[in-house]
Parts: structure tokens; sequence; C-alpha cells
């Protein structure tokens, strides 16, 4: 909930990473209903961090309630793979 910044952004990536090496999950949710705003040191990190986690496993990340401003950093950042799912 709130914003999505370089100082968070870091240990978001850590955490996401680290759970998707844990062969125990099938799948990792993330919600951004309630983020507000990403900040421009945070995009860049949040955007390497879906790519490395899709590139580990294209299957396992499912983002979920994507605000129309952030599915336009997706499509700037080319993260079109997300277009086609079922959020």
């Amino acid at each position: 909930e709130g914003q999505l910044n370089y100082s968070f952004a870091i240990p978001l990536r850590k955490s996401l990473i680290e759970a998707t090496m844990n062969s125990n999950l099938d799948r990792i949710y993330l919600d951004l209903e309630k983020v507000e705003f990403i900040g421009s040191s945070g995009i860049l990190h949040f955007v390497e961090t879906i790519k490395t986690i899709f590139t580990i496993a294209p299957d396992k990340l499912c983002i979920k309630k994507i605000q129309p401003e952030f599915l336009q950093i997706f499509k700037i950042y080319n993260l079109h793979f997300f277009e086609d799912r079922d959020f």
C-alpha cells in the first residue's frame, strides 16, 4: 500500500526473487491495487525485478489489479507478456 520508491524496491526485489526460487511456491501474487505511486528511482528496479522473475519462471508471477498508469509503464518497458494474462 502506498508508494514504490527506491528504498522499498530493493528489498521487494530481493523478496520476490527469493520467493521465485522457492520451489514450494506455485504462484506469487502481487496486488498493485493500493500502490498509488512508483517513484522514478523505483521504476527501474521494479521493471528489472519483473523481467528477472519472468525469465526465471514465466508462469510463477501473477500481478493483480494493475492500475492504468502502471499498465502504461509496463508497455513503455516492453512488458507486454502481461497483456494476455487474467489479472
